[in-house]
């Protein structure tokens, strides 16, 4: 497995394109890790475009789980260039751009989160969830405010720089 919760969203995110798709990415660190795990299952062939100041522990050197030991091949690229690199392999290659946070379908995915909440506490007061891109705090969100918890507060949090 991956060791992340973004696997939710990508899996949502894939189940929802058609099956043997192109797809790529801008994401060296998880999210590329679950897009590359998922594509094998849902039989995509994708590819993934990073900065060039993409951690030295998401190499392959360095870490088992790194997106390339999932066989993703990540292209680094200037940081400043990343979207326009992005744009013109879209263009050129007829590949889909799926986002690693952005996305609604990522979204939908993370909401089970909320409902597992619901499964251990039917009336939560409070939820406090890791908030990085948003989209796990905005499915988390959205089930909770749809499964009739209306009152239920929900705060986004980081851990404190040190």
């Amino acid at each position: 497995m991956t060791c992340s919760f973004k696997i939710r969203g990508v899996a949502n995110q894939l189940v929802r394109r058609p099956t043997g798709g192109h797809f790529v990415t801008m994401s060296a660190g998880n999210y590329g890790k679950s897009f590359a795990y998922a594509s094998k299952h849902y039989g995509s062939k994708v590819c993934s475009y990073s900065g060039v100041r993409m951690p030295v522990v998401m190499s392959v050197a360095h870490a088992p789980l790194a997106p390339q030991s999932f066989g993703l091949d990540v292209e680094r690229v200037s940081t400043t260039a990343l979207m326009d690199v992005v744009k013109c392999w879209v263009r050129e290659d007829n590949v889909t751009f799926l986002h690693s946070h952005d996305d609604m379908d990522v979204i939908a995915g993370h909401d089970s989160l909320g409902f597992e909440i619901l499964e251990a506490v039917p009336n939560p007061e409070v939820a406090a969830v890791c908030c990085g891109g948003g989209e796990l705090l905005a499915g988390v969100a959205v089930a909770l405010k749809l499964s009739g918890c209306g009152g239920t507060r929900v705060h986004g949090v980081e851990p404190e720089a040190r």
